[in-house]
């Protein structure tokens, strides 16, 4: 008798079925792509797909390909979140959700036009697509981060959840202790350029120090990939950081993860610094149209900024 198949090996199956789709789609339209987490990490240290929890593809191209990357998906049959439209999100932020409606489930995809929120870190996607590297995956052949490219996507892609996702730090421990296997060697010297081009040093620093108390590294943090400011960081914040590994992902209080969030500023250069203060403290009218889902008017946007900078304030006085 066949064992049933698990929602999370099943719900995998028809992202992988997506992917498919828009590798064909994409190669037949001549539009370049990159492959970010999901599949692209699942054999890594896991046991192939089934043993990854996915919730979407994320896909990366150029800015220039946008408009056109969007019309190949709404012909494979995406569709695009009610009131969240391509337009807004290309105003306000770096990614585009998407889904796509399967008989039983709808599945998700997000449209990329940068690795990371250029409020967040410095420097243009393009330099990410040249030193790609071609690896298999769900069954076809996709252009993805080379070895340390991924480990610096997913430092800067922690900072922007506010420290407090433990999936990426999960996922950064897996990359760091693959090391023995030739593929997903790093260039420790190439690492630490990029990570300093980039603005994320910091914040590499501070994830593998917090995986190394916690200690799930197998492989030995070279010096070069330490940081003074990080153990400063770390030792003002060890209990929330450790916090986040706690059983039932979300231990943290809502008013401690906004405290958090808040100081995880701190990792950044002082120019994104202030780039993220304006960006989380007053969003642009693009912003917050995005977030609601739909274009507001100017009287909106105001009373959205009033009612977003009482809920903060009550996040950071409370507990």
């Amino acid at each position: 008798m066949t064992a049933p198949l698990s929602f999370g090996l099943a719900y995998n199956l028809y992202l992988k079925y997506d992917l498919m789709r828009v590798a064909r789609a994409f190669g037949e339209a001549g539009i370049p792509w990159l492959l970010l987490k999901g599949f692209a990490l699942a054999e890594v240290g896991h046991s192939g797909a089934a043993a990854r929890p996915m919730v979407d593809n994320d896909i990366v191209v150029l800015p220039r390909e946008v408009g056109r990357a969007h019309r190949v998906l709404l012909g494979l049959g995406f569709y695009d979140r009610p009131g969240n439209t391509l337009e807004l999100n290309r105003r306000a932020d770096f990614e585009h959700p998407m889904h796509y409606p399967h008989a039983a489930v709808d599945t998700g995809l997000e449209l990329h036009w940068h690795i990371y929120a250029p409020e967040l870190f410095r420097g243009d996607v393009a330099p990410f697509f040249e030193r790609a590297v071609m690896r298999e995956v769900a069954g076809l052949t996709a252009l993805t981060l080379n070895n340390e490219d991924r480990l610096v996507q997913l430092a800067t892609h922690w900072v922007q959840h506010g420290l407090g996702e433990r999936r990426i730090l999960t996922d950064i421990a897996l990359l760091w202790n693959a090391q023995h296997d030739v593929r997903h060697r790093v260039d420790w010297s190439a690492l630490v350029r990029r990570l300093e081009q980039v603005g994320a040093r910091a914040a590499l620093a501070l994830a593998l120090l917090v995986l190394q108390r916690q200690g799930r590294l197998s492989v030995p943090v070279p010096e070069s990939l330490t940081s003074h400011r990080s153990a400063l960081f770390f030792d003002a914040f060890e209990g929330q950081l450790g916090r986040v590994f706690e059983a039932d992902a979300g231990t943290l209080g809502s008013a401690e993860a906004h405290r958090l969030r808040l100081a995880s500023w701190a990792l950044l250069t002082p120019g994104r610094m202030l780039a993220s203060a304006r960006r989380e403290l007053l969003p642009s009218g693009a912003r917050l149209s995005r977030i609601e889902g739909r274009e507001l008017s100017t009287y909106e946007v105001l009373t959205h900024l009033a009612k977003r900078q009482v809920r903060a304030i009550g996040k950071l006085v409370r507990g």
